[in-house]
């Protein structure tokens, strides 16, 4: 018989099945998660429980490791924030994220301008590319 079978307690919980000729693609059955929170006993057993308590909680506790939860603790920070607060939130990492990509390009042109020195002076490519962090074919172009 075809059903759900819970993850922890390995409970069948069967669903109507209608038949199909042999070898139809209806024979073909995906693997579907049946998640309800309201029944989760918060007992973090492993990610996948990560994943529930924090969709039951909205919560992510610091000791979680589940891919992509840290992300989902910020994002769900952020929603829980008044539209005014969440604004002035959104135009800081805005900001941020702008003088990020200003420093890099910056550095970035001031390694160029290094490398630049450094290959007029008769330094190799090799040698340049390890004390500047630029790659040996950015050097050679030079």
């Amino acid at each position: 018989m075809a059903g759900f079978k819970g993850l922890h307690t390995e409970e069948l919980i069967p669903f109507a099945q209608q038949a199909s000729p042999a070898g139809a693609a209806a024979d073909i059955h995906p693997e579907y998660y049946l998640i309800l929170p309201r029944m989760f006993d918060e007992n973090i057993r492993n990610k996948f429980d990560e994943w529930i308590y924090t969709l039951k909680t909205s919560k992510v506790k610091s000791e979680f490791t589940a891919s992509g939860i840290k992300e989902a603790g910020v994002k769900l920070d952020m929603l829980k924030m008044e539209p005014d607060e969440r604004k002035a939130y959104e135009r800081f990492q805005e900001v941020k994220a702008n003088e990020e990509s200003i420093l890099n390009t910056a550095v970035h042109d001031e390694r160029i301008k290094i490398a630049k020195k450094m290959k007029a002076g008769g330094m190799d490519a090799i040698t340049t590319a390890k004390l500047t962090g630029l790659t040996v074919e950015e050097i050679r172009i030079l």
